[in-house]
């Protein structure tokens, strides 16, 4: 059993500017054109055609960070994560010319919506490139920006923002052994957003990791009870449910989305696994007619942890 436990694991408010003798240059039709054939390649999933389009704008304006930002998000839709990651670090250090990482987060004047953006992506692809640490501090780069002025005031009242950051700090504390202080961080942001499921269902992960199976149970098991539930929660629980010997309330829930016949199977694969003496295999999912609803212990943790759910 343990070893089989050791195998999981803006809108901006502005002012009006005083009104000018001149205008800003608009842009020219093939900036218009290279802009709105990324985006529109970016929404169809066409996303080797967005990058192509993206790098278009770049020629036109090496500095566009937008361009930038969007070959980033190109690229992590295509699981390319170290591209991803390199282009929102472009994306982010652009903010001024020869800004870096460290003067960026020390000068609230050079903080934007943009910068956000790209911090959060950068730390979405150091997750998944083992880069946890950097993730980490990514993250704490959203979350510790303090109010100071009213574009400042507005990123830190940007709940997408700071919930993509807390369910990424989590994340990457846990894939660091670090499980009491990542519980803490999930705590923490459940006081702000108590009923977010992606949280509950990432500390429950987490207590599972730890052995606390009673805990993990008593988190999910209201909300699986009053329907409010996903297939992602349900699977966190039925494994808890599972560690704790209390399958019969497993194959309960397990009956909203397979037959008997597929319940008791599941189970019996599940029980057998759980209680094997090898640790099986990070990845590893267990055939089911429910496809990716429900899968093993240490799939079910991977899954999570490593594509960590960073949107509301």
């Amino acid at each position: 059993m343990r070893n089989f436990i050791n195998g999981v694991c803006l809108a901006l408010v502005l002012p009006l500017a005083a009104c000018s003798t001149t205008s800003e240059p608009k842009p020219s039709v093939p900036e218009l054109t290279a802009e709105r054939s990324a985006q529109l390649s970016f929404q169809s999933g066409q996303y080797q055609q967005a990058i192509k389009h993206y790098k278009s704008q770049l020629q036109m304006h090496a500095d566009d960070r937008h361009a930038m930002l969007g070959i980033a998000r190109s690229y992590f839709a295509l699981k390319h994560y170290e591209k991803s990651r390199w282009w929102a670090s472009q994306a982010r250090n652009n903010t001024v010319d020869g800004g870096t990482e460290d003067s960026l987060a020390a000068d609230k004047s050079k903080l934007d919506k943009l910068t956000v953006d790209a911090s959060i992506l950068m730390a979405r692809s150091q997750i998944v490139l083992g880069d946890y640490t950097a993730a980490s501090d990514n993250a704490a780069f959203v979350l510790n920006q303090e109010a100071g002025s009213s574009v400042v005031n507005e990123l830190v009242n940007d709940n997408t923002a700071r919930l993509s950051a807390w369910l990424i700090q989590g994340t990457a504390l846990d894939y660091q052994g670090e499980h009491a202080q990542a519980q803490a961080v999930y705590r923490n942001a459940l006081a702000q957003y108590p009923g977010q499921l992606k949280l509950k269902n990432n500390l429950a992960l987490s207590l599972i990791l730890t052995a606390d199976y009673r805990a993990a149970v008593d988190l999910l098991m209201p909300v699986v009870s009053n329907h409010t539930d996903n297939a992602r929660v349900r699977n966190t629980l039925i494994l808890a449910l599972a560690m704790q010997g209390q399958l019969a309330t497993a194959r309960d829930i397990l009956l909203r989305d397979m037959t008997v016949l597929d319940a008791d199977a599941y189970l019996a694969q599940l029980t057998e696994d759980t209680t094997s003496t090898v640790a099986i295999p990070l990845g590893t999912a267990l055939a089911s007619p429910a496809e990716d609803t429900r899968q093993d212990a240490s799939s079910a943790v991977s899954a999570v942890r490593r594509a960590p759910e960073v949107t509301p």
